[in-house]
């Protein structure tokens, strides 16, 4: 029943708003996954530790492993992973990065 503020009524068919309720909800669980896309676009892996923010406007990015170089002995110099306490970082991935994930 519509009550109007004069305080007449009006009935309603059940069946247009089961049915509007219908389309909310099916609108509702689209939302819910259209989000939840977006969501896991800007994931970070967890191998990068929780220090970068998840960002979905971020864009594409790569995971890399961030190097150094340290003395080895007198005159020699080794490479060795160089990332904030064993992490991994992330770079933006820009148009070559991109057409190589696609050739893979």
């Amino acid at each position: 029943m519509i009550v109007a503020p004069d305080g007449a009524t009006e009935p309603v068919e059940t069946s247009k708003v089961q049915h509007y309720l219908a389309r909310r909800s099916r609108w509702q669980a689209e939302e819910d996954t259209r989000i939840e896309e977006i969501k896991a676009r800007g994931k970070v892996p967890d191998l990068c530790g929780p220090e970068i923010p998840e960002a979905p406007a971020r864009g594409a990015f790569r995971v890399f492993e961030p190097q150094g170089l340290y003395p080895d002995g007198a005159e020699g110099w080794v490479s060795k992973p160089s990332g904030y306490r064993g992490r991994k970082a992330i770079e933006h991935a820009d148009a070559f990065d991109q057409m190589e994930a696609q050739a893979r």
